[in-house]
């Protein structure tokens, strides 16, 4: 099991990190909690939304792509506050978070990844910036 999700993780960094039309504005101004992330993952899959991170938790794993999956902890008071992101490597350096990864709190936008393949599986989350800026579309940029 924890190979076939290991390769499916892998599968869904590839998709989110390789070359793709401009991602879409965010869906909210306001921060979701993963348990909400989690709750609407079918309505959120490839959409990009906001959170609120408290800390990550231990030193995180390098994947695919040269991203670094941690589990992090919103700052809500949910019941289940915890949730994956995968991190680019000049993400977590432009946030202090390569040499302390239990900074926080701060916010950062991901892009929600929902596997379709297991639907039990729980969403990954793709950090893509800490800000956003619109254009005339749907669309925009994130930086860090």
């Amino acid at each position: 099991m924890k190979t076939l999700f290991s390769a499916f993780f892998a599968l869904a960094v590839a998709s989110v990190a390789s070359a793709a039309p401009p991602l879409p504005a965010p869906v909210s101004d306001e921060p979701l909690t993963f348990h909400e992330i989690e709750a609407r993952k079918a309505e959120l899959k490839d959409q990009v939304v906001k959170v609120k991170v408290g800390r990550l938790l231990g030193e995180g794993n390098a994947i695919e792509n040269g991203l670094v999956r941690f589990i992090a902890k919103d700052t809500s008071d949910s019941a289940t506050p915890y949730g994956q992101i995968a991190f680019p490597k000049a993400g977590l350096k432009k946030l202090g978070l390569i040499d302390d990864p239990a900074k926080g709190p701060f916010q950062v936008y991901v892009r929600v990844h929902v596997f379709a393949e297991q639907a039990s599986a729980a969403a990954l989350s793709v950090a893509v910036g800490t800000q956003f800026k619109a254009d005339r579309g749907k669309s925009g940029s994130y930086s860090w």
